[in-house]
């Protein structure tokens, strides 16, 4: 199995530069969530990955080698040139999911390029999902600006998600 800790970034993670996730915080539920996996004997040693949807995925991106993440994932985040980081030196995993029908971080080749060449080249997985969009990653309210057409079921797209991201997380490159 995969356990899992999940970090509210609100209320202020924007104007933040961690974008809500200071690295203290962040280690401090490592620290608690792998003594509960070693009480539970969940196992003995954890390796931690880390991830973001959107703002989230940038937040990730700045914080997985402050954490000494294995393994980074970001769904719908990447396509703004001044908020990536530069992870291609660093010795991590990355997976990006993106959906093809993302009005907000939708990928065009130039976004991708400029993308990919911040990510370590052989450790990164991208994956687009045909129909996903921007909310289907999260569970927005469907109010302006997130009132994107769907054109897959938001369950559809939670699954998929999830199948994806839980296959690169139990790899064991």
């Amino acid at each position: 199995g995969i356990l899992v800790a999940v970090m509210s970034m609100e209320p202020l993670r924007l104007a933040s530069p961690y974008l809500g996730a200071d690295p203290s915080d962040v280690r401090r539920v490592m620290r608690k969530a792998s003594q509960y996996a070693l009480d539970y004997k969940c196992r003995r040693n954890v390796e931690w990955s880390i991830g973001g949807h959107s703002a989230g995925g940038y937040a990730a991106m700045t914080l997985a080698h402050r954490v000494k993440a294995k393994k980074l994932v970001i769904w719908a985040a990447g396509t703004i040139p001044e908020l990536l980081v530069d992870l291609k030196k660093r010795q991590i995993d990355v997976l990006a999911i993106f959906g093809s029908k993302d009005n907000f971080a939708y990928l065009t080749r130039k976004s991708k390029k400029n993308f990919l060449t911040k990510m370590p080249q052989s450790r990164t997985v991208l994956r687009i999902i045909r129909g996903a969009n921007h909310a289907g990653f999260g569970c927005y309210n469907p109010s302006p600006p997130f009132s994107e057409p769907k054109f897959l079921c938001l369950e559809k797209q939670h699954e998929i998600t999830a199948s994806i991201t839980a296959n690169f997380l139990k790899d064991r490159r």
